[in-house]
């Protein structure tokens, strides 16, 4: 019993741990909307707007996005896996390479964004906007235009 509590402690604090985000990469995203590598896992950037912003290879897991303006955001090659995109404004937004593992992008405007060799496994999508939107075979769509 006293080995299933221990381990049970273990693994609480590993896992808060491990969705902390970086004070001083919040502030700088912040600051410059310029954070390439940064780590902002688990950061609430609720209806932040984040246009034009450079978070190439960032790691946002679980980070909560929901109705951020990410339009014309560099998210290439970004760890987004579990984030909360739920009605994020990802118009013209570089996805390419990016991690969506179980990300929740559910009515995301994805219109003119670039989702090549981006990986969506398990992503939620049920009425994201795809307008000539790249996905990630790279082919290029027009459903909802």
């Amino acid at each position: 019993m006293e080995k299933i509590v221990l381990l049970s402690i273990v693994a609480t604090l590993l896992t808060a741990d491990a969705s902390a985000y970086k004070q001083e990469d919040l502030d700088k995203l912040q600051d410059t909307y310029n954070c390439v590598k940064c780590d902002l896992r688990g950061a609430i950037l609720r209806e932040f707007n984040l246009t034009g912003t450079n978070l190439y290879k960032s790691d946002l897991r679980k980070a909560d996005l929901r109705k951020a303006d990410l339009r014309d955001t560099n998210l290439g090659d970004t760890n987004l896996t579990g984030a909360v995109l739920r009605e994020a404004n990802l118009t013209g937004a570089n996805m390419s390479g990016a991690h969506l593992w179980e990300a929740n992008l559910t009515g995301a405007n994805l219109e003119g964004a670039v989702l090549r060799a981006a990986d969506l496994d398990y992503a939620r999508m049920k009425g994201a906007i795809f307008c000539n939107t790249v996905i990630p075979d790279g082919q290029r769509i027009f459903k909802d235009c």
